[in-house]
């Protein structure tokens, strides 16, 4: 499949991020906005000593979700000043994470066209017309899921 490629690719390009990762639950249609994070992400924590990564990617109540941390290494010191660049950098990593959960909450999580969030029974998905039509055998669950592998320890 190209986009496990893809989330490999990005895994390898940015192990840190994911190293200690909980859920990594993405799906085909989210993929790219995801990218475009990762590779802002790494421009806003470039030359700066902090410690980045995912707790958490995932669908929840059929939107894309992000959780993430961020903070200074255990042997640097926390100065005041240390302190305000963390704050500033945490805001701005943050914009860019609502950033890609507003252009996901538009976006189909099969194929990335554009879609609504549809309610099935108990089930609340972000889907296009064409993939609203599925069934329990082809559920967007296990039609566009990307398995994340963890990245092995070093």
């Amino acid at each position: 499949m190209k986009e496990e490629s893809q989330v490999r690719a990005l895994v390898e390009r940015y192990p840190y991020m994911f190293k200690l990762s909980n859920t990594l639950d993405l799906y085909a249609g989210w993929l790219p906005p995801f990218v475009v994070l990762c590779d802002e992400i790494d421009a806003l924590l470039a030359g700066r000593p902090f410690v980045f990564h995912f707790l958490q990617i995932k669908e929840k109540f059929g939107r894309f979700r992000v959780y993430f941390y961020l903070g200074l290494p255990t042997c640097e010191p926390s100065t005041a000043v240390a302190a305000q660049e963390l704050a500033h950098c945490q805001a701005a990593i943050q914009q860019c994470v609502e950033s890609v959960h507003a252009a996901c909450a538009s976006r189909c999580m099969v194929c990335g066209t554009s879609a609504t969030l549809r309610r099935d029974g108990s089930l609340m998905l972000c889907l296009c017309d064409e993939h609203a039509k599925w069934s329990g055998q082809d559920s967007p669950w296990s039609s566009a899921k990307i398995r994340m592998d963890r990245p092995s320890p070093r």
